[in-house]
């Protein structure tokens, strides 16, 4: 399947999951308007230090309207180590029940 492709069904599996709101303000979107957001941001140092499989997880990503709500979803370990080192656990956890 072409990334693009998977790309596609990943933003619709997360506007489904978010009914159709901002999960931030909760404000009606649609798929041309929404945007996703990382909780934990995708730099090039949690890049290296979690993985792709972390960072672009559905559980560290949010559907919001706008930049304001996007950036209000941030959860970076800087500034709020305990919630973002309980959802990278639970990621890496899932992870690891997915491999056979």
């Amino acid at each position: 399947m072409k990334k693009s492709q998977e790309y596609f069904e990943f933003r619709v599996k997360m506007l489904n999951r978010a009914n159709g709101k901002c999960e931030i303000c909760g404000k009606p979107i649609t798929f041309e308007t929404m945007q996703l957001a990382h909780k934990i941001p995708q730099t090039k140092f949690y890049l290296h230090k979690y993985g792709k499989k972390v960072l672009h997880n559905a559980r560290n990503i949010v559907v919001c309207c706008s930049l304001r709500c996007n950036s209000r979803a941030l959860m970076s370990p800087a500034t709020h180590p305990l919630e973002a080192n309980q959802l990278i656990e639970q990621i890496q956890s899932e992870i690891k029940k997915e491999k056979p």
